[in-house]
């Protein structure tokens, strides 16, 4: 099966890089500060060192973003509580002006999110979200009624912040992370 192949991956891959050897393509460069669930900032970097499932949504949306979530929820289950203690699963809201740190806090209980490995993540403008979309190559744009029309997107981070698995589409299979990251530890 290929979720041993992704937790093989999580139990023997190397710890977290110092800033000085961060791969260039590193995620951990990029310097803008998100507000989480419980008001407390972060950057990216605070991650190093873990696995990161994450993707961008917004709270409001109706189609994508829900099937998003219940994606990776569904990535979780398959992780022993051993492996969920190396991973880090977080959404990035691109709607800053509505998502709100007690809005987030709201859905992570209507959607059960457990806080101990799982932040949603609000920035204080809408540079911070295009800046993240622009590094992964996630699209979205508000259309004239308000709503956003978005890409479908989860990406896994290695422990030094470089992506090495992703998926593009709702109806793929979440295998195809797993392989990615069988890749990395060849």
């Amino acid at each position: 099966m290929r979720i041993f192949g992704f937790t093989t991956f999580l139990l023997f891959s190397r710890n977290g890089f110092p800033e000085s050897t961060l791969p260039g393509n590193s995620l951990f460069h990029l310097k803008s500060s998100w507000t989480d669930q419980d008001s407390r900032v972060h950057t990216l970097k605070n991650y190093q060192g873990k696995f990161v499932v994450l993707s961008l949504v917004y709270l409001s949306c109706k189609y994508t973003c829900p099937l998003t979530v219940q994606r990776i929820k569904d990535l979780e289950k398959q992780l022993s509580n051993e492996h969920k203690q190396k991973v880090e699963f977080l959404l990035f809201s691109f709607d800053p002006k509505i998502d709100s740190p007690q809005k987030l806090r709201e859905f992570m209980v209507k959607r059960k999110l457990d806080p101990k490995h799982w932040a949603l993540l609000t920035a204080p403008s809408d540079s911070e979200p295009r800046e993240l979309a622009a590094a992964l190559g996630f699209q979205y744009q508000r259309d004239e009624k308000g709503e956003f029309t978005h890409s479908f997107q989860i990406t896994v981070l290695g422990k030094s912040g470089v992506p090495i698995a992703h998926v593009d589409s709702a109806v793929e299979n979440l295998d195809s992370l797993c392989r990615g990251s069988e890749a990395e530890t060849r």
